[in-house]
């Protein structure tokens, strides 16, 4: 409230102590206008602040809010990655054994035989290990001097195998196949017949056995390739106990028939060319002495002077040469 200077100053004209007493009275009412206006505009700033402070809070709880809900979405997130990479990792593996339950199931012989080759060689290597240790080699030194004959045994098998299905004998990869594994025998006999005799045929029988599963399971693998390729016979023909009882003579003929005539195409072939070329020859000495007693004839008959037996000579040997 502004004072009235104008009615104070008419007012102290008349009466200066009431003039006195107004103005006073109009300065305190001013300055109780001013605290008061002073007191409402910091009340409103306070007010203004809270209202900022509550504005801030409420951003900031929504801010806090959406964060919160963000990273709940993203645990979300990762925990369903997590749950469906684990039943991924699930469902191969379930796959995984599946398919290994197939195959065993489908090549059950294949897997115990697989089974056998490796027990047999696991036996076989630590035979030898323990052998060189017996005489005082280090452990490393047997663990290398094993896998090198086993290795080697292995690699000739398998050469063996590859140049039998190329058509060859593989005679030479085979024979060193058997010497690797009668070395191995000898090792593990010779190593371990101190400690006892029995362990230790049972450990040169372990290094024959694993190359003997893998000569017949390979054999048996690849006949059909082979057969197929004509490099292997057919299957022998199979009489039955019986037959052999009863009819013992003509059994023995067939059967005997068969083993003539039961060779690979190749050989077929061979022997067909051997039979043939030596056919030939026959025929070709046949004639010869034909030939010469027919020379013979002719000369006799001419000393005797027998012209019909001259003349069929003559004419024998005009139709057949006389080379």
């Amino acid at each position: 409230m502004s004072v009235d200077l104008e009615a104070v100053a008419h007012l102290a004209s008349r009466d200066r102590r009431l003039a006195r007493q107004v103005l006073s009275a109009q300065q305190a009412q001013a300055a109780e206008e001013a605290r008061i206006a002073a007191a409402d505009a910091a009340m409103q700033r306070q007010l203004q602040a809270a209202e900022r402070r509550q504005h801030l809070a409420a951003q900031t709880r929504a801010t806090q809010r959406r964060e919160a809900e963000e990273r709940a979405a993203d645990q979300r997130a990762r925990r369903e990655a997590r749950a469906r990479a684990a039943r991924q990792r699930a469902a191969r593996w379930r796959h995984r054994a599946a398919s290994l339950v197939g195959y065993v199931r489908g090549h059950a012989d294949d897997v115990y035989a697989a089974t056998m080759y490796l027990l047999a060689v696991g036996g076989a290597v630590y035979g030898q290990i323990t052998a060189a240790q017996a005489r005082g080699w280090p452990m490393l030194a047997g663990i290398v001097v094993a896998v090198a004959i086993e290795g080697l045994a292995l690699v000739m098998a398998l050469t063996a195998q590859k140049m039998r299905l190329a058509g060859e004998a593989a005679r030479t990869p085979r024979a060193l196949t058997w010497l690797c594994a009668a070395i191995a025998a000898g090792i593990n006999y010779l190593g371990h017949q101190h400690a006892s005799r029995v362990g230790a045929g049972l450990l040169a029988v372990l290094s024959l056995a694993g190359i003997v599963v893998w000569e017949i399971r390979s054999g048996a693998r690849h006949r059909v390739e082979l057969r197929r390729r004509r490099l292997l016979p057919d299957p022998p023909a199979a009489f039955g106990w019986r037959r052999w009882l009863r009819y013992l003579p003509s059994t023995a003929a067939a059967w005997s028939v068969d083993v003539r005539d039961r060779v690979s195409p190749r050989a077929a072939y061979l022997l067909r060319r051997a039979a043939a070329e030596r056919q030939a020859r026959r025929t070709a000495a046949r004639r010869n002495q034909i030939r010469r007693l027919a020379r013979r004839t002719v000369r006799v008959a001419s000393r005797r002077g027998d012209t019909g037996a001259v003349l069929a000579s003559l004419t024998w040997l005009a139709e057949h040469g006389t080379s």
